[in-house]
């Protein structure tokens, strides 16, 4: 069993703890460096045991770069939609501070809106990026590969109603995908696993 959710949930727990302090802005940088190369580490703690070939990783690249590329898109959208309302944002931020004017309950519910707007479409991107993994995983990786993927951590990790002795390989299978495999560390550790290093 591997322990990348552990680590993961312990990296999180210290780094909100410490959201409330003042930190140095160089302090910060080498701090998120660090935390990178601990995510790197879990991610092939997790993709190694499989034994991805760099033919497989190469295959399983081509879904990726298509879902990032849609993820890109999809960002691209966001950023024209918010910055439609930059000036409105302003406005509402300027009498906030101000005068002490509490923002409309119609600017309050239009942003709500946009922001659930962007949550559902971005589910509906990532919830389609898994689907194409999966198939994919399902017609490149053998039944052993597949197996080692589907059991590489207990599920209770990340939602502790799910029973791993009631879940299928396909709902386990997508579980890493879904935490392993679009992890954006994950992209740069198949780059190197389909150089063959």
């Amino acid at each position: 069993m591997n322990f990348r959710p552990l680590v993961t949930l312990v990296i999180v727990a210290c780094l909100s703890a410490s959201a409330l302090a003042q930190v140095d802005p160089a302090q910060a940088k080498h701090s998120d460096e660090i935390v990178r190369k601990v995510q790197e580490i879990e991610i092939y703690n997790q993709i190694l045991p499989v034994l991805i070939t760099p033919k497989q990783a190469d295959e399983l690249l081509t879904v990726l770069e298509k879902g990032r590329a849609e993820m890109k898109r999809h960002n691209d959208k966001e950023y024209e939609m918010m910055k439609s309302f930059e000036v409105e944002i302003d406005a509402a931020l300027k009498k906030a501070r101000d005068r002490g004017q509490i923002p409309t309950e119609d600017f309050m519910a239009r942003m709500l809106n946009m922001f659930r707007a962007f949550n559902m479409m971005r589910k509906a991107i990532i919830d389609g990026i898994v689907a194409d993994l999966q198939a994919e995983l399902n017609q490149t990786l053998n039944e052993g590969q597949i197996a080692a993927a589907a059991k590489a951590f207990n599920p209770r990790f990340f939602d502790p109603t799910l029973d791993p002795k009631t879940m299928t390989i396909d709902q386990r299978l997508e579980l890493w995908i879904r935490v392993i495999l679009i992890d954006p560390v994950a992209y740069d550790v198949m780059k190197r696993i389909a150089l063959g290093r």
